[in-house]
């Protein structure tokens, strides 16, 4: 049975920790491999880096000996972790090195379709407090505790300054790779958004959508895996 490695990146403020939850659903032929930021888990005493350049090198230089011709792999990246494997994925290309077999964008929209931004970075604390709120996915009670705030937030105030300064460009390139797009049913995207990831492609593009809003990643772990499973074991078991 062939081995395949899971690759799998953190939303703005988050830890490389939340997919270890995985664990006992996914099928025995995938390897997980959550890859940890700078200034969080793991390597919580490391300065977070400021920009994205930055950090697809960091990422290049920690996977790049287990992308090897002929061992198969797939990427996995919810929200700020979408656009992380959609820039990782150029730069892959671009160093000519094994593309993955498939890519998992969730919580994210096409990058050459520009949102409208809310700049999250620039509000004052009151303010970028209450929408991290409405956003879901942080404990309500969270910023009672200022010891915990006091690291968080500006860590989280430096991702979300990452994925507001977004680069939009009408170009995009189509690959040889499929991929799956995931999104909560209570997620504020338009049909453009969703959709356009079947333009990056040449092979199959798959549109899944979940129960919950942009955080539907916690709640959802068994549905989330079992497509994950339904995509890459195919490939393992032939």
């Amino acid at each position: 049975m062939n081995k395949i490695k899971l690759f799998c990146f953190p939303y703005a403020g988050g830890s490389a920790m939340i997919y270890n939850k995985w664990e006992p659903f996914l099928d025995g032929s995938i390897i997980l491999k959550p890859i940890e930021l700078p200034g969080r888990g793991k390597r919580i005493k490391e300065k977070p880096m400021t920009s994205l350049d930055e950090i697809i090198e960091d990422i290049l230089n920690t996977i790049e000996s287990d992308i090897k011709v002929g061992e198969p792999y797939a990427l996995f990246g919810h929200s700020m972790g979408g656009l992380i494997v959609h820039q990782l994925l150029e730069k892959i290309q671009t160093n000519k090195m094994p593309l993955p077999m498939h890519a998992f964008f969730s919580g994210k929209g096409v990058p050459h379709i520009e949102r409208k931004k809310k700049n999250y970075h620039l509000m004052d604390d009151d303010t970028f407090k209450k929408e991290i709120m409405n956003l879901g996915g942080t404990p309500p009670n969270f910023f009672e505790y200022p010891e915990l705030v006091d690291i968080f937030l500006p860590l989280l105030r430096n991702d979300f300054s990452i994925a507001d300064t977004e680069i939009h460009t009408q170009k995009y390139e189509q690959r040889t790779i499929n991929i799956t797009a995931m999104f909560g049913k209570e997620e504020e995207f338009c049909e453009e958004k969703r959709n356009g990831w079947k333009n990056y492609t040449i092979g199959s593009c798959t549109l899944k959508y979940f129960k919950g809003g942009h955080f539907f990643i916690h709640d959802e772990t068994k549905e989330i895996v079992k497509v994950i499973n339904n995509e890459l074991v195919t490939f393992a078991k032939a």
